[in-house]
């Protein structure tokens, strides 16, 4: 029996915490015992809390692209083989300007269809040649013969002319590559004497100072009007969005919001994936706090660390919904008037 009553004083000397010490004590019921002391070392913040109403934002996952206005493709007409130039062949990564040559493209047919060609060429000279001849002896008979005749004639030398050139043209003639627009060569696969196809592309050019932004909202409610819109620039500004529109159709289940960068020269690139914040005219009353007040319990629930007392802090579950890329706001789980840990509290969970 004696056995049991030290056992009994053992057991309330493990529950007895010294509130005297120097040193951090988590408590049976979950409070934090925190000195002055190790609060300044913690570098522990806090915040007193007003209810407030806010806009709601949505962070979306984004994909930069081009703006279609200001791309362009450079693409083969005929079937063809690309011919030395003086010129250095374009590259990746270089600047043209609308209507720089980029290739001259020689036209290249099959034996049978060539032979074909030359027939239909030589078939032209000679109806050329015929229909030069008769309007020399019309001219030689002007006066008795009608000028209907005479119109006649030069039409169809007209026409002659137009259809061996042509022919000629498929046969031998150069046919020069131009830039479309302005803008950087994003992709450009062509040598010299390199056999291409009718259709194949061969330069893609866009330009860098005129992107947009794709993002796709998987939330069902999406009727709502967006303030504002920017991209979360890693370890940089905000990079501001101009919001276009939305699609009435989905893409994989999602709704596609499309928004236009605003800055001339942003450090973006096509295909590049963003996060955007969007701030709607969706309103809510709370309390708003830093992100960073923001942790997950043992539980891997949402929680807040409450300033109670001097040296005594209570961690309590929330509910919160975005503001912005920096702060959000707790609608339910904080009163007004209470004193919130909004920096350092990472440390003080630990």
């Amino acid at each position: 029996h004696a056995g049991h009553d030290q056992g009994g004083e053992s057991e309330k000397s493990a529950t007895t915490v010294n509130l005297d010490s120097d040193q951090p004590v988590r408590m049976p019921s979950g409070e934090v015992y925190l000195p002055k002391t190790t609060q300044r070392l913690l570098n522990i913040r806090t915040q007193n809390t007003n209810e407030s109403t806010v806009y709601l934002t949505l962070q979306l996952a984004g994909h930069v692209k081009a703006d279609p206005n200001y791309q362009g493709q450079v693409q083969a007409s005929i079937n063809g083989r690309i011919l030395q130039s003086d010129q250095d062949a374009p590259f990746k990564g270089q600047w043209v300007s609308k209507g720089q040559q980029l290739a001259q493209l020689t036209p290249i047919a099959g034996r049978f269809d060539q032979g074909n060609q030359q027939a239909q060429l030589e078939e032209l000279n000679s109806a050329l040649y015929l229909a030069e001849n008769r309007l020399v002896m019309l001219n030689k008979l002007e006066g008795s013969v009608p000028n209907k005749s005479f119109i006649e004639a030069r039409n169809e030398i007209s026409s002659l002319h137009k259809r061996r050139d042509a022919v000629a043209k498929s046969l031998g003639g150069l046919e020069i590559l131009r830039a479309p627009v302005d803008g950087t060569i994003i992709s450009a696969d062509v040598k010299p004497g390199q056999i291409v196809e009718e259709r194949e592309v061969l330069f893609e050019i866009i330009n860098p100072k005129r992107l947009r932004v794709e993002a796709l909202s998987y939330n069902n409610d999406s009727n709502f009007k967006i303030m504002k819109a920017f991209v979360n620039n890693d370890g940089g500004e905000p990079i501001e969005l101009k919001y276009l529109g939305r699609s009435a159709a989905l893409k994989g289940h999602a709704v596609p919001f499309l928004f236009e960068i605003v800055q001339d020269n942003p450090s973006l690139v096509v295909e590049q994936a963003v996060e955007l914040v969007i701030t709607t005219s969706k309103e809510s009353t709370g309390i708003v706090l830093p992100h960073a007040a923001l942790v997950k319990d043992r539980k891997g629930n949402d929680t807040v660390w409450i300033h109670d007392k001097a040296e005594m802090f209570l961690e309590r579950n929330v509910d919160w919904k975005y503001v912005d890329g920096d702060n959000v706001v707790i609608i339910k789980g904080v009163k007004n008037q209470e004193r919130v840990v909004t920096q350092g509290a990472t440390l003080l969970s630990q």
